[in-house]
C-alpha cells in the first residue's frame, strides 16, 4: 500500500495491478487511471510537515500549525496526540512543528525521536532540535531534551528536515529564512557566510542558515566533519536557498531545494560542498 499526505488530509493509495512506475508516460505525465484505489485515512491533520513510519505500524506525523507530533492508525484513520509543543510558536507558512526522526536505536533501548520546532525569545525567531522519549506503555512521548538551540528562524524558508543517516549522525536542513523576496528584498542571504572558530567555540549558531548541518545526536560536533574554508562546526553543505526534501539512498544523500517560483534543484550532497545560493539577487524595478 502507498500513503502520502496532502495539505490537511492524508490518503492511502492502494495499487491494484501495476507497478508505480508504470503510470508515468515517456513525457512525463502521470495518469493513474484505474490503478489505484484512494482512500481518505483522516481529515484532521494540522498543517502535516514530516510523516514517518513509528512503531505498532503506526503513522508518526508532525503538525506544523498544531504544534503537535501525532500517530494515525493506517487502518482506521484514528488520530492521537503524542506530544505537544507547549513551546513552539506557530506562523504561516514554515514556523511550527517541522522535521521528525527516530533514533536508528529505537527498537533497541533507545525510544527516541528528535523533532525540530521553531521558537520566538522575545522578538528573536530560532529553531532547535529537541530529544524527545517514547514510553510505549503510555503510547506518548516525553522528557523533551534540547540537542541543539538558537538556529535563526523567520517566517519563510526555514527547511527543517531531519534525517538520520547509516553513520548514525543526525542531518538537519535549513533555509535562507526567504530573504531577498517580499519584504524581505533587501535583507541579505546568509547562505554562502561560514562560521568563525570564536563562534564555534562560544556555541554561536547565527551563521547556520542555509546549510546542511551534521550532528551528534548530543548536540557535539562530529570528530569526522569537513573543515570549510579553515573551521569545522556543524556545518556540512552550505549554500543553500530552501532544501525541504531530505534523503538517504544507500549511503548517498540527496537534497531537495526549493528555487524562486522555477529552477528548482535535486542535490547529491557532499562533505563541504558549496551548492551556490547567492548572496544578493538583482532587483529590476520597471
Amino acid at each position: 500500500m502507498k500513503k502520502l499526505a496532502f495539505a490537511g488530509a492524508l490518503f492511502a493509495f492502494a495499487a491494484t495491478s501495476a507497478s508505480a512506475i508504470d503510470v508515468v508516460s515517456k513525457d512525463g505525465k502521470v495518469d493513474f487511471g484505474s490503478r489505484f484505489e484512494a482512500t481518505v485515512l483522516t481529515n484532521n491533520v494540522d498543517g502535516g510537515w514530516e510523516m514517518i513510519w513509528g512503531p505498532k505500524e503506526q503513522l508518526w506525523l508532525t503538525e506544523r500549525a498544531g504544534k503537535n507530533i501525532v500517530s494515525i492508525d493506517p487502518k482506521t484513520g484514528e488520530k492521537t496526540v503524542l506530544y505537544h509543543f507547549a513551546n513552539a510558536y506557530e506562523q504561516f507558512p514554515h514556523q511550527g512543528v517541522l522535521g521528525l526522526a527516530l533514533d536508528p536505536n529505537f527498537d533497541a533501548g533507545e525510544p527516541y525521536a528528535y523533532a525540530a520546532y521553531t521558537y520566538n525569545d522575545g522578538e528573536k525567531k530560532f529553531a532547535r532540535i529537541v530529544r524527545l522519549t517514547y514510553d510505549a506503555k503510555a503510547n506518548k512521548l516525553g522528557d523533551e531534551q534540547i540537542v541543539i538551540d538558537h538556529i535563526i528562524a523567520g517566517v519563510d524558508h526555514n527547511a527543517g528536515r531531519i534525517k538520520f543517516g547509516p553513520d548514525g549522525k543526525l542531518y538537519y536542513t535549513t533555509g535562507d529564512l526567504g530573504y531577498n523576496q517580499g519584504k524581505h528584498v533587501c535583507d541579505e542571504i546568509t547562505s554562502q557566510k561560514l562560521p568563525t572558530a570564536e563562534q564555534v567555540k562560544n556555541h554561536d549558531h547565527s551563521a547556520y542558515n542555509g546549510k546542511t548541518l551534521r550532528i551528534n545526536k548530543d548536540g557535539s560536533i562530529p570528530d569526522d566533519n569537513p573543515v570549510i574554508k579553515g573551521v569545522k562546526s556543524h556545518v556540512y553543505t552550505y549554500g543553500h536557498r530552501n532544501p525541504q526534501g531530505l534523503v538517504w539512498v544507500g549511503n548517498n544523500l540527496y537534497s531537495t531545494e526549493q528555487g524562486p517560483s522555477s529552477d528548482d534543484e535535486l542535490n547529491k550532497l557532499e562533505a563541504g560542498g558549496n551548492y551556490g545560493c547567492r548572496t544578493l539577487q538583482a532587483l529590476k524595478m520597471i
